[in-house]
């Protein structure tokens, strides 16, 4: 199984439900099929629990952690809806958005059959889509929680030197994030 470039995939732990057939274990047998270089890892979760573990048991490559501390992101966001949520107006779009959130994942767990459907256009796009969404009511918000950590990752990883060969496993949702940018963010591939 060959690369033709770095490959983005969700990790079994952000899906917020099981998948048979997705689960550590089968993401570290795939990467012996692929023997990545460097293993780039976005989320706490999966540094620090049992896709991590596995990789570091399992397989001789380099893991990077790329994550990035949560506290002082979800301080930003709890700040932004104390500062903002003034109006019945503001509170509603701040319902839609958590009810949007839950239908996304709703869906997509019953979509999600294995490999190809959970690392899959259609489950990229409806992320997409939501934040999208949540940028055209909440600019703020999304600039400074969702594309401000995601820039950080990105930064680590571009400070990683990926190559061709290399894995990055991020959340579900960020996973759409990092593919529609990861020519932009590291050009040496």
């Amino acid at each position: 199984m060959g690369y033709l470039t770095m490959q983005v995939l969700a990790s079994s732990s952000s899906l917020r439900t099981d998948v048979n057939g997705y689960n550590a274990s089968a993401i570290v047998e795939r990467f012996r099929q692929t023997a990545p270089d460097i293993i780039f890892l976005t989320e706490k979760e999966d540094v620090a629990g049992e896709l991590g573990a596995t990789i570091r048991k399992n397989l001789k490559v380099k893991v990077m952690d790329c994550s990035q501390d949560s506290e002082q992101f979800l301080k930003f966001w709890d700040d932004f809806f104390r500062r903002s949520i003034s109006t019945p107006e503001a509170a509603v779009k701040k319902n839609m958005i958590e009810l949007i959130d839950d239908t996304v994942y709703s869906y997509l767990s019953n979509y999600w059959k294995d490999w190809d459907t959970v690392n899959s256009e259609v489950t990229d796009s409806l992320f997409r889509a939501k934040h999208k969404l949540v940028e055209s009511v909440f600019y703020d918000l999304e600039q400074g929680f969702w594309h401000a950590q995601n820039k950080l990752i990105a930064d680590k990883i571009s400070s990683g030197h990926p190559t061709e060969k290399s894995v990055i496993i991020s959340g579900v949702e960020r996973r759409y994030w990092l593919v529609d940018r990861i020519k932009d963010l590291m050009p040496q591939l």
